[in-house]
Order: C-alpha cells, then structure tokens, then sequence
C-alpha cells in the first residue's frame, strides 16, 4: 500500500513539475499554478491520513 501510495505521489510530483516547467516564461501564472498544487496536495494528504489512520 505504502510503495503504491509512493509511486502516485512520484508521478504527481513529476507531472506537476513538468506542467510548471514548461511555463517558466511566465512567473505569475508559474507561481499560481504552483501554489495551487501544494494546496491540492496537502488537502489530499490530509484526507488519505484521516482515512488511514
């Protein structure tokens, strides 16, 4: 469970890193979208612990 858990997260990360990649010429939107995704994941995160737990 843990390793599948692990795995998920890697390819979000991944793919969160390659969307914020490809937009780095514009910084405002870049740090939008950044943001945004750290607030899904900790919201995701909070959720699977409660559930979890």
């Amino acid at each position: 469970m843990a390793t599948a858990m692990d795995g998920n997260l890697d390819a979000s990360f991944r793919y969160c890193r390659l969307q914020c990649n490809s937009n780095t010429e514009n910084h405002s939107i870049n740090y939008s979208l950044s943001r945004g995704h750290l607030l899904f994941f900790l919201t995701w995160l909070w959720v699977a612990l409660a559930i979890f737990r």
